[in-house]
């Protein structure tokens, strides 16, 4: 009967393992279809839930994906409930957290964003994790971003900074680095966005942290170096292509579609209508809207333009069909 156990779960470890696999190449549909095999095995014999945690967790980060949040933050709730249950290691249940806060915010959830990342605090106070800690940083400081609370972002991801450097934490340190350049953007210091952004990029595995690489590009764009803005917009085409084709469901992929045409409209003459596109195509009509991401991708647009009246239509037509917060 052990024997048996075992193996249940081995299997269920392969599933989580291979939706791991196919969730990082973006194919969401097959990645989805083995998080909710080992979900099945977990809920017969998981003792500790450390696998349905692991599951359920897979499946929200594909719902969040494909712009289904209300499903996307059920599945995460769940997961959290039974991660809070696995001892005695909290990292689980806080990475969970840190997932929830993100998407909260994106939907200007701020009350609900604010109440787990007082979850958060409370597990790393119990089981101190300096990596959870920076990234709750990080987490805080986008935040006070999107509240235009300035001064509060850029003391939360100094110590994220702090605390990843301690700790030699490339993860956490570009994360912050990023965080912190956004934070300069807003207050239109574009040589320390420059300086923030390009130590990120050491750290940045290609392929991911797709936010960060436009970002960059965008920067890069702004301070005249227009070889390296060329080459990172191009990456960026390439990166959000290979996604689209592998599940044109990819709603976040879309997002950042729409930015590298707006750069291509910027120096190429595209028309704004491909960059419209792809900004309609990442809110097609179920999906629920996530009114501080649309102000967060307008303000990656507004940047970019620089009051550059080619971009004006792209910005009218964003302020109708995704109005953010004002709308």
């Amino acid at each position: 009967m052990a024997k048996e156990d075992h193996n249940r779960e081995a299997i269920r470890s392969i599933h989580i393992g291979i939706g791991v696999m196919f969730w990082e190449h973006g194919h969401l549909a097959k990645a989805e279809e083995h998080y909710r095999w080992a979900l099945a095995l977990a809920g017969e014999d998981d003792d500790d839930g450390a696998d349905r945690a692991a599951a359920l967790t897979g499946l929200a980060d594909c719902q969040q994906r494909h712009g289904n949040y209300r499903r996307a933050i059920k599945e995460a709730l769940s997961a959290f409930g039974a991660a809070l249950k696995t001892d005695p290691d909290p990292k689980l249940a806080s990475g969970i957290a840190l997932r929830l806060i993100g998407w909260y915010a994106e939907l200007n959830k701020v009350r609900d964003a604010q109440t787990m990342l007082a979850r958060c605090d409370e597990l790393i106070t119990a089981r101190p994790d300096p990596s959870v800690q920076a990234e709750l940083l990080s987490a805080t400081a986008e935040l006070h971003l999107d509240q235009e609370r300035y001064s509060e972002a850029r003391s939360a991801v100094d110590q994220a900074i702090s605390i990843a450097r301690d700790h030699r934490d490339p993860v956490n340190l570009r994360k912050a680095l990023t965080v912190l350049a956004l934070t300069h953007l807003h207050t239109g210091d574009l040589a320390a966005a420059r300086e923030a952004i390009e130590e990120s990029a050491r750290y940045r595995v290609a392929g991911k942290d797709t936010s960060e690489l436009a970002l960059r590009g965008i920067i890069a764009h702004r301070c005249d170096r227009l070889g390296t803005a060329r080459d990172l917009f191009r990456q960026l085409r390439d990166e959000t292509s290979n996604r689209t084709r592998a599940d044109v469901n990819d709603l976040v992929a879309w997002d950042f579609a729409g930015i590298s045409w707006c750069y291509s409209v910027l120096v190429d003459d595209a028309e704004p209508a491909r960059a419209l596109e792809a900004f309609r195509q990442a809110r097609p009509e179920p999906a629920e809207q996530t009114p501080a991401l649309d102000d967060r991708m307008r303000f990656m647009v507004e940047t970019l333009a620089q009051s550059d009246p080619r971009l004006e239509p792209v910005l009218t037509e964003l302020a109708q069909f995704r109005p953010g917060r004002a709308g």
